[in-house]
């Protein structure tokens, strides 16, 4: 299938599917269907009691549904841009704006604050800094010199080096009994995942590591392997292959009116004494007591 005729989240998906081939799975797991519950007087207020629902979520996934339109609207109301591209991953979409920012201006730094390790891709440009964690109050970054010695990897195999360790949190599967260890012969004999062809690679490498392709073979489970390098590996370029006609046109819309990094920073438009009451009157609303404590800060967010 041409990746240009289709979504890019439909591509990926198929992708993911053919990334299970990995533990014999031959397709996706049905998903269960999602129970309808009608919601009752001010039941948009967290703490409110109900018989058959508890005061607040607590799958991660269903509580951050509640939370995104809410820092959404505090976001826009403190004029911090917002870029969300219809079927395009939030991941590559930042990889993308990154990619722009320091097109336009080489020396400015970008912070990226995520603890998605495919984002590690980017720490080889020295102005991007990204932001792993907070501990006691203070920002932790990602270092290159211990990711490399972590892992014992060189930094420009991190990506072929996920591909084969694979990743639960984005559903990327691995070779079974395919750990770090395993993972680091294979690049070192040359079973390299960003090669789509794997008549390019070494018959050497091939029978050496040929157990692990049980129970289909390294002909039929390779294009597995190089899928899930594609996965992890970042989309960068707003005319990229991988991404559909439309979002390619979305992507064109959103960046016409970005020619400068300072088109990234706060819209300072917004700074009334009238958009200060409505965010304190937003924060006391949700209750979002650390927040509103440290409102100014936020408000003097360049």
């Amino acid at each position: 299938t041409d990746a240009t005729d289709v979504e890019f989240g439909d591509y990926q998906a198929k992708l993911v599917s053919n990334s299970l081939m990995y533990l014999g799975i031959d397709k996706l797991p049905e998903k269960k269907k999602k129970k309808h519950t009608v919601y009752g007087y001010k039941a948009n207020r967290a703490w409110t009691p109900t018989k058959h629902k508890t005061k607040y979520p607590t799958e991660e996934k269903e509580r951050a549904l509640i939370q995104i339109p809410v820092i959404q609207l505090i976001m826009k109301g403190i004029g911090i841009r917002q870029f969300e591209i219809q079927a395009l991953e939030a991941d590559d979409l930042i990889s993308i704006l990154t990619y722009k920012i320091m097109e336009l201006d080489e020396d400015c730094e970008v912070y990226i604050f995520s603890a998605d390790r495919d984002f590690y891709q980017l720490l080889q440009y020295p102005q991007v800094k990204i932001i792993k964690s907070t501990k006691q109050g203070k920002l932790e970054y990602a270092q290159l010199e211990e990711i490399q010695a972590k892992f014992g990897i060189e930094f420009e195999d991190w990506t072929k080096f996920r591909a084969w360790t694979g990743d639960s949190t984005d559903n990327i599967q691995h070779l079974m009994k395919v750990g770090p260890v395993t993972a680091r012969k294979m690049l070192a004999a040359g079973l390299d995942p960003s090669i789509q062809d794997v008549d390019e690679l070494s018959s050497h490498a091939k029978e050496k590591f040929a157990r692990y392709f049980l129970p289909h073979g390294i002909e039929k489970m390779w294009q597995s392997v190089h899928n899930n390098y594609k996965l992890c590996e970042l989309v960068t370029d707003p005319a990229s292959s991988l991404l559909s006609s439309e979002v390619k046109d979305r992507l064109s819309k959103a960046l016409r009116d970005v020619k400068s990094p300072s088109d990234f920073k706060r819209n300072k438009a917004v700074n009334t004494t009238e958009a200060y009451r409505k965010l304190t009157f937003v924060l006391a609303q949700y209750e979002l007591a650390s927040i509103l404590a440290r409102r100014d800060e936020l408000w003097n967010i360049p």
